[in-house]
């Protein structure tokens, strides 16, 4: 039994993105998109993701705190 992955891979996120579009519309596939590409700019800079969640959600309790 042979997987084709790349196949596997392109049919999720298809899935993914009309999941995200009927739950939330356009703003949605914005926030997607930009998710998307912080994760993808923390890889490039070699920068854990995890530090870049913290920040991300120290900004947020912060705003919610404020």
């Amino acid at each position: 039994e042979k997987v084709n992955y790349p196949l596997l891979c392109e049919l999720t996120l298809i899935v993914l993105i009309i999941i995200v579009f009927l739950v939330s519309g356009f703003l949605g596939l914005f926030v997607l998109a930009a998710s998307t590409a912080t994760g993808i700019y923390c890889i490039s800079l070699g920068v854990r993701r995890t530090n870049m969640m913290g920040c991300l959600l120290l900004s947020v309790i912060i705003l919610y705190l404020l």
